[in-house]
């Protein structure tokens, strides 16, 4: 099974708000390795950075998959 997680949705706000990854992890209350895990396609993440990055992008945590 692969990642689904729309990476777009992610680059796209960190762009659109002028924020690299540190800033955009501080924002969401992660670490840099969790959205490191995410960005690589690795499945060894906690389920809940997908929740905490969906309430910061403001979208349900269905819009944060593909398909």
């Amino acid at each position: 099974m692969k990642n689904d997680v729309n990476l777009d949705l992610i680059t796209s706000y960190m762009a659109n708000n002028d924020l690299t990854r540190v800033d955009f992890c501080k924002k969401c209350n992660i670490s840099p390795q969790d959205l490191e895990l995410i960005f690589t396609g690795s499945l060894d993440f906690d389920l809940a950075i997908l929740f905490k990055i969906a309430r910061t992008l403001n979208i349900k945590i269905h819009e944060i998959f593909n398909g």
